[in-house]
């Protein structure tokens, strides 16, 4: 039970921070675009070929690749990430991309070396830091897009977990394997992620308070089914916890805005 409670504040704290930062920082760099308005058979197309993708790499990856490869595979995609993360916190000059860089592989090479969860697991968290800004801002995608988006990422979890059933124990004695744990308990980065991304799009697209209440629910939903029903296994696609959520808020706050026009 406490493994899941700290699994939860982890997850709380980072989802507020990451509010804090689409907030306050300055992203100079990241001048707010056009929106992307793609036409209906584009974004099919384009949804199909980056299920299709993922899905062939994953089958890929936990059938075909050696653990060698899976060792050094996702830790080279978090280290870059964390690496854009930094990025948006320090000046734009080449001094500082040099240090970014330092600092960068010190943080992975403590990791490696002495093997903290705790550091994995906020160095795995802030590699997510950098999408939001450069999605939602940057980019300036549209609502429907993203609520299109995590209602395939649903069904692409569901035949992941249900169906195809990858052996992810592969992933349980790899440094940066892709989960934040915290004893017994874990969340996938997939998952974690995703509630990151929705919940910074609620706080651009509603308000701040809905993005907190949000965040509260996402990070101890867990935490409350197990309260609910002790002998929860856990072995459920999170995302069938946050697609509803954000599907809910967004329908709510859809009504309430013709409420308004309309009255």
């Amino acid at each position: 039970m406490f493994d899941s409670l700290f699994l939860s504040l982890f997850a709380f704290i980072f989802f507020l921070f990451s509010i804090y930062t689409f907030e306050k920082v300055n992203f100079q760099f990241l001048e707010k675009g056009k929106q992307f308005n793609l036409s209906r058979l584009c974004l099919i197309f384009i949804i199909s070929a980056v299920i299709l993708v993922v899905t062939i790499a994953t089958w890929i990856l936990l059938n075909q690749a050696s653990e060698i490869i899976l060792q050094y595979f996702y830790p080279s995609i978090f280290t870059v990430s964390f690496f854009f993360s930094c990025l948006l916190f320090l000046p734009k000059t080449k001094f500082w991309a040099f240090l970014d860089f330092l600092m960068t592989f010190i943080f992975l090479g403590v990791i490696f070396k002495f093997h903290f969860q705790i550091l994995e697991n906020i160095f795995l968290a802030f590699a997510n830091l950098w999408v939001a800004p450069v999605v939602l801002k940057k980019l300036n995608i549209k609502t429907k897009y993203l609520l299109i988006f995590i209602i395939f990422f649903l069904l692409y979890d569901i035949i992941n977990i249900y169906f195809i059933k990858p052996d992810f124990t592969v992933f349980d004695s790899f440094i940066l394997g892709g989960s934040i744990v915290f004893g017994g308990s874990l969340l996938g980065i997939g998952d974690f992620f995703l509630a990151y991304l929705v919940i910074n799009a609620a706080r651009k697209d509603i308000s701040k308070k809905i993005a907190v209440m949000l965040a509260f629910f996402i990070a101890f939903a867990s935490l409350f089914i197990y309260f609910l029903s002790p002998d929860y296994s856990g072995n459920f696609p999170y995302s069938m916890i946050i697609t509803p959520a954000v599907l809910i808020v967004y329908v709510i706050n859809q009504i309430f805005k013709r409420i308004k026009t309309t009255a």
